[in-house]
């Protein structure tokens, strides 16, 4: 048999068992980077492998050899051997007649077969661990003991190879990913990462932010491509492209930002780099901030030139989920939270960018879908009102406001929110909820008129017309605009208040 062209896809499956097993943030950093690299790297060190796509846990190959199943196999006993914590498939199929579609769906169909038929967690080897369960993921058999502070923990060999992987990566993810000329450290953990010791930043000190980005319709896109191998490696290149430049402005933006650094260490975690999502976690007062500068990356993307291009190059668009709690609240509760977010995000809005949030106040955490949480404090008819929002470094709908990039925005934004009276704006958030939940009762809608035209009265026009252009009307979907002020954007600010545009005292602005 003489060699043929194959195309060849490995795909890291059943994250779970590798990703939320545990709150361990080095060890699930470690499960996240060793999903992501294992494929990517294999092109090293198997040479004849040509690369076509790469995402965040798959990697597709065109391959010459006279014998596939025998690569097939060679190139699983490599990952077992060196990643035996993380289920793989791996599947080859014949590129005949250069039909690049069909010879796609093929071994992707031959991978979600050998998936089913395959354990769903890699079983691990038999260990000394006397028995013991494993104190960090709960489920496999302890293997070997660690000092956690002053405290010894028994742990399985997964979460060992895991977490000392993702001990590297906090030093080098940053330097490799960027090409940076210097290693960057993160802080090691979430406690530190949110740490405000000097209370800079008051009541939003121990807290930190989440951020999960998830493209939209980035699958179908890839689909439309199919017929075109060029195209396709063209449009992965070009999403890590974009998030690279984002992550690298971020990282660059705070060199001499000390309220992003906990001592030399660099306040973020990166959760999941890889595809078409990202997650991030930075302090509670970097949140915002953050996100909306990773819309702003995506807003300045290059547009596709004329209809042509627009074919193989559509306008990229992002759902995102961003939530804002306490460090100690679980990590995989609050991974899972953004995520819903963002799925939430999707069923309402996946042509253009949009964003969810959530504010959680102490160590609790959603136990039910996001819209029964919203529900049970907001009740059921304001929760339907709470749309997904628009980047906020978009222009304000009304004129009179420049298109400016949040963090310009920041210092005005803080100095209008140091003007605007909060209570009055709280309490027509909280009419407001209250005429939502009973909308026929003819006496909370006159209260809460009445309040807007108590709060209109005692501020001046040139105030209230500011408020909206500045804040309001970035909270409240074009469809609301016919209602008044009759909206959810009053809940929205009560909410975010002190996440907007916290700044330290130094600035000219109180601490929250």
């Amino acid at each position: 048999m003489g060699n043929s062209q194959h195309l060849l896809r490995v795909e890291g499956v059943n994250h779970a068992p590798v990703l939320d097993d545990t709150d361990d943030i080095s060890t699930r950093r470690g499960g996240s980077a060793m999903l992501r690299d294992a494929p990517a790297a294999l092109a090293k060190h198997f040479h004849n492998l040509e690369t076509v796509s790469l995402e965040a846990s798959v990697a597709l190959f065109e391959v010459t050899t006279d014998d596939p199943d025998g690569l097939v196999r060679c190139i699983a006993a490599h990952l077992v051997k060196h990643f035996p914590h993380i289920t793989f498939v791996v599947d080859s199929a014949p590129l005949v007649d250069d039909d690049f579609a069909g010879a796609l769906r093929e071994v992707t169909a031959r991978n979600r077969f050998r998936q089913f038929r395959q354990p769903t967690v890699a079983v691990p080897e038999p260990t000394g661990g006397h028995g013991r369960v494993c104190e960090l993921d709960r489920l496999r058999p302890a293997a070997t003991e660690i000092m956690q502070g002053d405290k010894k923990r028994h742990i399985s060999a997964s979460v060992d190879d895991r977490r000392d992987w993702g001990r590297e990566q906090r030093k080098h993810f940053l330097h490799t990913t960027l090409e940076l000329d210097a290693e960057v450290a993160t802080t090691s953990n979430l406690v530190d990462l949110a740490d405000d010791g000097s209370r800079r930043f008051g009541n939003l000190g121990g807290k930190m932010a989440v951020i999960y980005a998830d493209g939209n319709g980035f699958g179908g896109i890839k689909r439309g491509l199919l017929d075109n191998r060029n195209a396709l490696h063209d449009f992965d290149t070009r999403v890590q492209t974009l998030h690279k430049v984002f992550l690298g402005d971020l990282v660059e933006s705070t060199r001499h930002d000390e309220d992003f650094h906990n001592g030399k260490d660099l306040r973020l975690e990166v959760l999941l780099w890889g595809g078409d999502e990202l997650m991030l976690v930075t302090p509670a007062w970097k949140g915002m901030e953050t996100l909306q500068r990773f819309f702003e990356t995506v807003e300045e993307e290059t547009p596709a030139q004329n209809l042509a291009e627009a074919a193989h190059k559509p306008a990229l668009t992002y759902a995102a989920g961003l939530v804002f709690c306490s460090a100690n609240t679980p990590i995989a509760e609050i991974v899972r939270t953004a995520k819903q977010l963002a799925e939430a995000v999707k069923e309402v809005e996946h042509s253009k960018s949009r964003f969810d949030y959530l504010v959680l106040e102490s160590v609790d955490y959603p136990t039910q879908s996001i819209e029964q949480f919203r529900t049970l404090h907001f009740g059921a008819n304001a929760s339907k009102a709470l749309w997904p929002l628009a980047p906020l470094t978009s222009g304000s709908r009304r004129e009179g406001i420049e298109h400016a990039s949040w963090p310009q925005r920041i210092k005005e934004t803080a100095a209008f929110l140091d003007c605007c009276p909060r209570g009055a704006i709280r309490d027509l958030a909280q009419h407001w909820v209250r005429m939502r939940d009973k909308p026929t009762d003819a006496g909370l809608c006159n209260e809460f008129q009445r309040r807007v035209d108590r709060f209109l009265e005692i501020n001046k026009r040139d105030f209230v017309d500011e408020l909206y252009r500045r804040l309001v009307d970035h909270l409240v979907p074009e469809h609301a605009q016919a209602l008044g002020h009759d909206h959810a954007g009053w809940l929205h600010l009560t909410e975010l208040w002190d996440y907007l545009a916290p700044l330290p005292p130094k600035t000219g602005r109180a601490a929250p």
